[in-house]
């Protein structure tokens, strides 16, 4: 007789996890647990690579206004998604790489990502307001990536 679960995210309670969880730790992608009576022990996956360190933003050209405002749309549109949590369902965006800060328009408005589950938000974001959500971004990795520098040994 086999039991066969299947295992992955999907749970209520968001789309981060607890940095003590077994999701954290091990990743959560998806798996098929099949348990047999007098079975043997299941094994865990091997734990997941520590993160990198946050890559240096570009330089923020935004005004003060600018950034208050794509807080605010980010708050409005993206955080259900995009926590900014280490290892959460959505991309931390504090950790963008140069490519992605370089397509950001692309990938909000025109839909680039789709595929990957990011879905397009023309017609509910303007490119205006898509680059002050760019702007607050770029500031908050500044935040992320300066005090990562003055943790350093």
């Amino acid at each position: 007789q086999y039991v066969a679960v299947m295992a992955a995210w999907g749970r209520g309670g968001g789309s981060m996890s607890h940095p003590a969880s077994a999701a954290y730790i091990y990743g959560n992608e998806g798996r098929l647990l099949v348990f047999k009576l007098d079975g043997g022990p299941t094994p865990k996956p091997q734990p997941l690579p520590p993160l990198g360190p946050i890559p240096q933003p570009p330089p923020l050209a935004a005004s003060a206004d600018a950034v208050q405002n794509g807080k605010d749309l980010f708050a409005a549109n993206c955080s259900r998604c995009h926590t900014n949590d280490e290892r959460s369902l959505a991309l931390n965006l504090r950790r963008m790489p140069p490519e992605i800060h370089e397509a950001f328009q692309q990938i909000v408005i025109g839909g680039m990502l789709q595929n990957a589950g990011m879905p397009p938000w023309e017609g509910v974001l303007s490119p205006k307001e898509v680059d002050d959500i760019h702007a607050y971004l770029i500031a908050i990795s500044w935040d992320a990536y300066k005090a990562q520098q003055a943790a350093k040994p």
